[in-house]
């Protein structure tokens, strides 16, 4: 019995979408285990793999803030200085304000650091002291902002 080109034509492509996806399949696999090696290959130093930190937007919209590691740099196991940016909705920055800061892993609610000492540096930056993190993985800092616009908080996320 002889087919009909349009079946043909489609059993064709089909065939050829099949070997497509397998193709694509094993190339995402070493993909993802050249990462694994790579990820486990890391020196302790490192910086963020994915960043949630710059002109983050308060809950309620009052404030923005940005977070970043004073050196640049941030390491597993060691105590660094951050600097948090704050900045009222409309873009000026915010000064006198209080900033509660607390540091810990989704994945794992009995990791994480105690609440770290915020000094207000001027020109509506602050200074943060005490933060570390002792492992790698999903890290969410939660800063709660009282200032002039009232009471608000945001977070950051750092995948390490």
């Amino acid at each position: 019995m002889m087919q009909h080109p349009v079946q043909s034509t489609f059993r064709k492509w089909a065939r050829i979408s099949g070997l497509f996806v397998v193709v694509i399949a094993l190339a995402l696999g070493c993909v993802i285990a050249g990462a694994a090696d790579t990820i486990a290959a890391r020196p302790a130093t490192t910086i963020p793999s994915i960043a949630l930190v710059s002109h983050i937007p308060s809950h309620n919209h009052a404030y923005t803030a940005s977070i970043s590691p004073r050196s640049g740099v941030i390491g597993l196991n060691q105590q660094r200085d951050w600097m948090v940016e704050v900045r009222a909705f409309s873009g000026m920055p915010v000064g006198g304000a209080t900033l509660t800061l607390k540091c810990w892993m989704p994945d794992d609610p009995e990791a994480g650091t105690s609440l770290p000492k915020v000094t207000e540096i001027g020109g509506g930056r602050y200074r943060v002291e005490g933060m570390r993190f002792d492992r790698r993985g999903w890290w969410n800092l939660k800063l709660r902002i009282s200032g002039a616009a009232g009471t608000d908080s945001l977070a950051f996320n750092l995948v390490l």
